[in-house]
Order: C-alpha cells, then sequence, then structure tokens
C-alpha cells in the first residue's frame, strides 16, 4: 500500500518542489509551529489550525503562479496524487498514534508536516483549474472570492454559506481536512477514498458561477 501511495504521488512531490517561495516560506511556519508540539492531542490541532490558516493565505499566491492543468481531468490527477501523498503520510505507524490518541512518535511531526504539503498541492491544483477557466471566459479573478470558493469547494457547500461561517471557514475546513486523512487509515481504502474527496473539490469549484469574479477590462 505504501509503495502504492509513494507512485501515485510522485506527480504531487514534483509539485511541492515548485511551490511559489512565498508559499514555501509559509510551509516552514508550519513546520516550525509543528516541531514544538509535544503531545498528540495537540499535533492534531496545530495540523487543523494550520491547515485552516494556509488555506487563507497561500490562494492569492498560487493563483497568481497557476499551473499548466487547463482540464478537469489533469487538475483531478494532480488533486489525487496529492491525496495519494496524504494518504501515504497518513498511514505511517507514527500519525496512526497521533490519530488514535496514543503515544506520539518522535516522528509524528514530520508526518503531519507531509500531510500539510500534500494539501497545499491539492489547493494548488483547484486554484489553477479555476484560475485558467475564469480568465477563459473572459474574466479576471477576484481573489477574495476565489478564496471563498476554494473553501466551499472543498467543504462541500456553497460560497455563501461560507461568507455565513466568516472567521469559522478556516477552521471549519482544518477539521474537515483531518477527518479525511483519518479515514485514509483504514487499510486498503484509505488512498481511494481520500483522492475520492479530493477530485470531488475539483469538480466543484469548476462548477460554480463565474459571476463573482468581473469581466476583464478591454
Amino acid at each position: 500500500m505504501r509503495r502504492s501511495a509513494s507512485k501515485l504521488g510522485d506527480q504531487a512531490r514534483r509539485a511541492a518542489d515548485a511551490l511559489p517561495d512565498q508559499v514555501r516560506a509559509e510551509l516552514r511556519q508550519s513546520a516550525l509551529r509543528l516541531s514544538a508540539v509535544r503531545t498528540p492531542k495537540d499535533v492534531v490541532k496545530v495540523v487543523e489550525a494550520e491547515v485552516g490558516r494556509l488555506s487563507q493565505v497561500v490562494v492569492p499566491v498560487l493563483a497568481a503562479h497557476p499551473l499548466p492543468v487547463t482540464t478537469r481531468r489533469s487538475a483531478s490527477m494532480l488533486a489525487g496524487s496529492s491525496a495519494a501523498l496524504a494518504a501515504a503520510f497518513a498511514e505511517l505507524d507514527e500519525l496512526a498514534i497521533v490519530v488514535t490518541d496514543g503515544v506520539a512518535a518522535p516522528t509524528a511531526t514530520a508526518a503531519a508536516s507531509g500531510l500539510v504539503i500534500a494539501f497545499v498541492v491539492e489547493v494548488w491544483a483547484t486554484v489553477s483549474l479555476r484560475v485558467h477557466q475564469i480568465r477563459a471566459a473572459g474574466r479576471e479573478v477576484d481573489e477574495p472570492t476565489l478564496a471563498l470558493e476554494v473553501t466551499a469547494a472543498i467543504l462541500g457547500t456553497d460560497v455563501l454559506f461560507v461568507r455565513q461561517l466568516a472567521g469559522r471557514a478556516a477552521s471549519a475546513l482544518g477539521k474537515r481536512m483531518t477527518k479525511r486523512w483519518a479515514a485514509a487509515l483504514v487499510p486498503g481504502a484509505g488512498i481511494a477514498v481520500d483522492g475520492w474527496a479530493a477530485t470531488r473539490s475539483v469538480r466543484a469549484v469548476i462548477a460554480l458561477p463565474l459571476d463573482g469574479h468581473p469581466p476583464a477590462r478591454p
């Protein structure tokens, strides 16, 4: 299973290596916060908090550096590859201990950092496809709206509901992702479950209306 997840995650690893410098700096901050954690429950809490934080701060940067994924299929493949990479991290014994409230192993925070990176790559795939869709429709990207759309797609809801959540949206997204990764611990099913959830986000974001993005100026 781990060999399969590693193979499927190769594309996501390459994308992670290509992340913009500003995003990599944010990920280093996440890694520092995770490295300071000492208890299992706190690892999960910090992962949730960092996923929520990153979902808000990296979208504008990723939108300015879209990947060349212009079809739902290509974006879904990258998102699914990222999910496979996350599943590989989640299947590590160390992270399994964390999720089940056992005793945290020394490398648990390293595995958790890997989950956060995989999440950002998944967001990049989703953001990139949406940016290309918006531009192809003759519109300009409205960054605040795009951030709401990405959150809505991952949560499986609409932009209106995300607006109503206000400051709670990031927390809700963090909790959603840790639940997904916990499901990835199911032997044999984890990669499929997480991969399906990731590609669902891609399908959801391109189904959203485009009227939140203004027409491009001549």
